[in-house]
């Protein structure tokens, strides 16, 4: 795991879009998700609420995940199939 440190310059901000503004090329659900697992702390306290606010001074602490840290678990979904075969399939 890697560690970041980051000083809050401007806020007043959800902390997902806070952290979704200053790191574009990840998702605002994984970020949501990273806060909701404890990956992020705020003046030394976890952040469990994507909602909570960020402020000007605030010290974030984000904990960086390694591979399969933060697993995308697959998920059972009833699909009705209308059609399939080799180039296509059809769903209702």
């Amino acid at each position: 795991m890697r560690k970041e440190k980051i000083l809050v310059y401007e806020g007043f901000k959800r902390v997902d879009v806070w952290l979704r503004e200053h790191f574009p090329h990840l998702s605002r659900a994984f970020l949501a998700r990273m806060v909701k697992e404890g990956y992020v702390s705020c003046n030394r306290t976890p952040l469990r609420k994507p909602s909570a606010l960020v402020r000007p001074g605030d010290l974030l602490e984000i904990t960086w995940p390694q591979g399969g840290e933060l697993l995308v678990l697959p998920e059972e979904l009833p699909l009705d199939f209308l059609y399939e075969d080799d180039h296509i399939l059809v769903l209702k």
